[in-house]
């Protein structure tokens, strides 16, 4: 995510147990892939919007992609998405925020 992402979505800083959590969850996503795997929509691209989390939730979820990702990439992606699914739009950007160094916590 580029920090003009951030400005545009109104630099929300919502810090609590879940966007805490949910950059954790990014963190491991990279851990797996450079550029966000089968999440770079949402992580990589800052879409953050509840129809491109669906969307990589629906990607990833796919026969096509399962057969062609590691398990353990797998899991820390779906893991990370159903995370990112259960927040608010705002929370979605906050964590990516405190994941890219953009929000201190």
């Amino acid at each position: 995510m580029c920090e003009n992402c951030y400005n545009e979505k109104g630099r929300p800083a919502i810090v609590n147990k879940r966007t805490k959590a949910a950059a954790d969850l990014i963190s491991d996503v990279y851990e797996h892939h450079g550029a966000g795997g089968g999440l770079h929509v949402v992580v990589d691209d800052f879409n953050t919007d509840d129809s491109c989390v669906q969307f990589c939730k629906s990607y990833i979820e796919s026969e096509d992609y399962r057969q062609n990702v590691s398990k353990a990439r797998l899991m820390a992606e779906e893991k990370c998405i159903c995370a990112l699914a259960e927040m608010s739009e705002p929370e979605r950007t906050t964590a990516l925020a405190i994941h890219d160094g953009y929000l201190k916590i």
